[in-house]
C-alpha cells in the first residue's frame, strides 16, 4: 500500500499538469463533503433514486465512498503542495475518531474544512509582508501549525466515515486514485475523459 506521502507527490504532479489554480483546495474538500452531504440527504428523502427499495443502499454507498474518496484526494493534494506531510500512521495507529452519528461526523468534516479555508486565507495573507515582524513570523508558524491541525482532523473524519460503510480508507483511495488518475481536464474540459 502506498504511503499518503505518496499520493501526495503523485497527486500534485497530476494536479499541476490539470489545474492552473493552486489556493482553492479547501473550496475542493468542501464541495466533496456538500457531496456526501447530499447523499445522504436524499437517501433519507428518498428521492432522486433512493427511492428503489432493491438499490437505495448501493446508491447510498456508491456516492458516499465517492466524496470521502474526493474529499481524500483534495487533502493530499492541497497538503502535498502546503509542504505538509501526511501520513495515515495517526488514524491507523490510534483510531479514526469514532462517533455514532453520521451527522456528527459530518459536521466534523465541514467544521475541519472551514478551519483550512480560514487559516490558509490568512497565512497566505500573512507571506506578502515583505519584511515580517517576529510577531507576524510567530502568527505565520501558528497559522501552519493550524492548517496541519485541521487537516489531519479531517483525515480522521474521513477515516470514520469510510468505517461506517465498512471500507477500508486505504483501499478505497488506492481504487478511486486509479480512476481518478487518467482524468485529463486540460485535453477533455468537459469530463476529464473524453469529451
Amino acid at each position: 500500500m502506498k504511503t499518503a506521502r505518496e499520493y501526495q507527490t503523485e497527486i500534485n504532479a497530476w494536479s499541476e499538469h490539470n489545474f492552473a489554480y493552486h489556493d482553492e483546495f479547501g473550496y475542493g474538500m468542501l464541495e466533496e463533503v456538500g457531496e456526501l452531504a447530499h447523499a445522504e440527504l436524499k437517501f433519507k428523502q428518498c428521492i432522486r433514486g433512493h427511492d428503489q427499495p432493491e438499490s437505495r443502499h448501493d446508491k447510498r454507498k456508491a456516492s458516499v465512498l465517492d466524496a470521502l474518496s474526493d474529499i481524500m484526494i483534495f487533502l493530499l493534494d492541497f497538503t502535498g503542495r502546503k509542504g505538509i506531510t501526511m501520513s495515515f500512521d495517526p488514524v491507523e495507529s490510534k483510531g479514526a475518531i469514532y462517533c455514532k452519528s453520521q451527522s456528527v461526523a459530518l459536521g466534523g468534516m465541514a467544521k475541519s474544512c472551514g478551519y483550512i479555508i480560514e487559516y490558509t486565507t490568512r497565512y497566505l495573507q500573512s507571506l506578502q509582508e515583505e519584511q515580517p515582524s517576529e510577531g507576524e513570523l510567530a502568527e505565520r508558524a501558528m497559522l501552519r501549525s493550524m492548517i496541519q491541525k485541521y487537516s489531519y482532523s479531517l483525515l480522521g473524519w474521513v477515516w470514520h466515515y469510510f468505517r461506517f460503510y465498512g471500507v477500508t480508507p486505504r483501499v478505497q483511495l488506492a481504487e478511486t486514485w486509479k480512476e481518478v488518475r487518467k482524468r485529463d481536464w486540460i485535453k477533455f474540459p468537459r469530463n476529464g475523459t473524453d469529451k
